[in-house]
């Protein structure tokens, strides 16, 4: 079992509490390599819905909390802390949720998400993306460099369907979307209209 050390202790040896874990560990005994396979069988859960929740950042919602992996040592969060960022799609539920969690995660954490998706109504999704521009985020590709594979829903009634071509809009969404991601990565932007 591996041994936690209390942070709030500075004479505790980490190094000590390292290399008891090492021994002790049957999971870090290990190779890496075999360890690397079972994180991915236990951190992969395909979809994270993250959720506006009115705090400083938004939650990540999936039933069973299998990230607790990332808490029992800090040598198995050294080795795992990316893993669901490039092993699962993340589902926001707006692109305030998006910017949120890109400011929140930083940049280790946006390069390695693969794939998401998103939902927006599109005068909310205007405004949020003219934020992120303003928090240093010009582009879509700059905030998720290695992202393969976006998917992006935008709704909108049959009123604002007008406007949005005549004041441009949509191509400011559209531009911010696609603009700068390699031809290998799989962009679809879709308008949906209710």
């Amino acid at each position: 079992m591996p041994v936690m050390a209390d942070t709030g202790d500075s004479s505790v040896d980490q190094a000590a509490i390292t290399s008891l874990n090492v021994r002790n560990s049957p999971l870090l005994r290990l190779p890496g390599e075999l360890r690397i396979k079972i994180y991915g069988y236990v951190l992969r859960q395909d979809e994270y819905w993250v959720i506006g929740h009115g705090g400083p950042t938004p939650a990540w919602y999936k039933p069973g909390n299998r990230l607790a992996l990332l808490s029992a040592c800090r040598q198995l969060y050294q080795e795992t802390h990316l893993l669901p960022f490039a092993l699962n799609e993340f589902y926001f539920v707006g692109y305030y949720e998006l910017q949120d969690f890109c400011l929140a995660i930083g940049p280790a954490g946006r390069h390695s998400i693969r794939k998401f998706r998103l939902r927006d109504s599109l005068f909310p999704a205007l405004v949020a993306v003219s934020t992120m521009q303003s928090h240093g985020i010009p582009l879509l590709s700059l905030a998720l460099p290695n992202v393969e594979r976006v998917r992006v829903v935008i709704t909108t009634d049959r009123a604002d369907i007008s406007s949005i071509w005549r004041t441009g809009g949509m191509y400011r969404l559209l531009n911010w979307s696609r603009h700068g991601m390699g031809e290998h990565v799989d962009v679809q932007i879709e308008l949906l209209q209710i």
